[in-house]
């Protein structure tokens, strides 16, 4: 390395990481502990929150020195200061701190610039401290649908559900000045971005708590209408005469832009946001926490959909969807609903029925005592009282009057199978003598596409919405259609 080198690298900035949604500049102090405790380093620095949720912190021009004692178990914690239009910003405690080497200020003294970047969840932004009046959600990948009314061209007709307690709170979608090219962009790159912004009136921030619970939950639904993942990462709080007083970032789970909504082979059919908002809410109220759709249920569904794997991975995943589903479904019906006995009673009988399944492997003329071990073990005959997969799906399908045939239910529990035990579609693996039971659809794109379907109909019924109108005959389905999925 060439000490007379004016520069060694270029001067890190927040550009270098990326797309951000809002940028802060400024200065003020970070909180670094070492082994002597917390103490503060003043710095100038750059702050934002990326389009896809992150927030980033960098700050510039610390001490000498400090990238040696850095080395020794030092770690960043919180930052507070100042933006340079004199508004006040600070951040939790980071999740991740890395110094990074700049450009070498002093070549003579071998000085570098030094960069302290910060990994945050949240970052909150004070304006003034004015009565609240309206709070607006930033919401990723969020895209009107085509029956949408919209007013002046910026908000949806208001949807009007109770969002606490019994309060019935409006809330509007109003669309970003650059909603169209962000839209084109999501879409063709299939990335992430904010769109829209959710708006709702506030007037206490002590029940800012519950607004938040609420949006997500809103959230998650307009991902089940959408079937991309729809989340918010920051909200504006503004006054009455519409200026804003304060912001808060926070790094949520956002995922890229998916096109596989409820009506993706159904293209003539659409739902309003406003109407889907008003009859789901209170159905999705009275299972979210009993099904703990909000708790990764939903997550799961929506991810199995995620164009970025692999076709068999996210055969996968609808298998995993399922199961969440499933396991929730019985943990709602009380003690032990996954057995056909009480385990406690049927143990009792273990011990009878694995001396008769030594006997009857004998009289086959069974002898490797490996194979009649592995048969009649315990717990190989524990799993004999379990429910079958097939018989819980057949039961939830019913108590949810989805409009699925029982060849249809044959065909997903064979698909699922198939996915779960051998690895593979049901149309790769599927055996001649299971070929006369239960024929395989004609490609494993139009099974993934079939379990998919299934999956956004179970889902819809689940909402107290009608599934007929997504039902699709995928034993005759239209040429098109078929050499689309080949």
């Amino acid at each position: 390395m060439n000490p007379n080198k004016k520069s060694v690298q270029k001067k890190i900035s927040l550009n270098d990481y990326g797309e951000f949604v809002s940028v802060y500049r400024g200065s003020g102090t970070v909180s670094i502990i070492d082994g002597a405790g917390e103490k503060p380093h003043q710095c100038s620095f750059e702050a934002g929150q990326m389009i896809n949720g992150d927030i980033i912190l960098l700050c510039h021009n610390l001490a000498a020195g400090l990238s040696f004692f850095f080395r020794f178990g030092m770690q960043a914690k919180k930052f507070d200061g100042k933006t340079k239009e004199g508004h006040l910003i600070r951040s939790n405690e980071s999740k991740k701190s890395l110094l990074q080497l700049g450009y070498l200020t002093k070549p003579e003294n071998w000085l570098y610039d030094q960069n302290l970047a910060l990994e945050i969840t949240e970052l909150f932004i004070t304006y003034s401290k004015e009565q609240c009046h309206e709070i607006h959600f930033g919401i990723c990948n969020f895209q009107f649908d085509e029956h949408d009314t919209l007013e002046n061209g910026k908000e949806a007709n208001k949807v009007i559900i109770p969002l606490i307690e019994e309060e019935k709170i409006e809330i509007s979608f109003k669309k970003l000045d650059d909603y169209d090219n962000k839209i084109n962009r999501i879409c063709i790159l299939r990335t992430i971005d904010v769109t829209c912004e959710l708006v709702l009136k506030i007037s206490n921030q002590g029940d800012l708590n519950k607004i938040i619970t609420r949006v997500d939950d809103i959230c998650l639904l307009l991902s089940i209408k959408n079937g991309t993942k729809i989340s918010w990462i920051y909200y504006d709080i503004y006054d009455n005469l519409g200026k804003i007083i304060f912001r808060k970032h926070v790094s949520k789970v956002t995922k890229a832009y998916q096109p596989l909504d409820i009506f993706y082979f159904k293209e003539s059919h659409t739902f309003q946001t406003k109407k889907f908002l008003e009859d789901s809410y209170l159905h999705y109220m009275k299972y979210r926490d009993l099904f703990k759709l909000n708790r990764g249920v939903i997550d799961a569904y929506l991810d199995a959909k995620a164009a970025s794997d692999y076709i068999e991975t996210r055969g996968g995943k609808i298998a995993l969807a399922i199961e969440f589903l499933k396991n929730e479904y019985l943990g709602s019906k009380g003690e032990n609903p996954e057995y056909l006995f009480s385990p406690q009673e049927f143990k009792k009988s273990i011990p009878s029925i694995s001396v008769a399944m030594v006997n009857t492997l004998k009289l086959q003329g069974v002898t490797d005592q490996n194979k009649i071990q592995s048969i009649s073990s315990e717990k190989k005959i524990e799993g004999l009282n379990r429910r079958s997969f097939g018989s819980i799906l057949r039961e939830l399908i019913k108590e949810f009057h989805v409009n699925i045939a029982s060849d249809e239910i044959t065909l997903f529990i064979k698909c699922r199978d198939s996915l779960v035990h051998r690895g593979n579609f049901y149309c790769k693996t599927c055996l001649p003598e299971e070929r006369q039971i239960c024929e395989p659809l004609f490609s494993y794109m139009a099974e993934y596409f079939f379990m998919i379907n299934i999956l956004d109909r179970i889902f819809l019924r689940l909402l107290g919405q009608d599934d007929k109108m997504i039902k699709i005959d995928w034993r005759n389905p239209s040429e098109k259609m078929k050499e689309w999925l080949k």
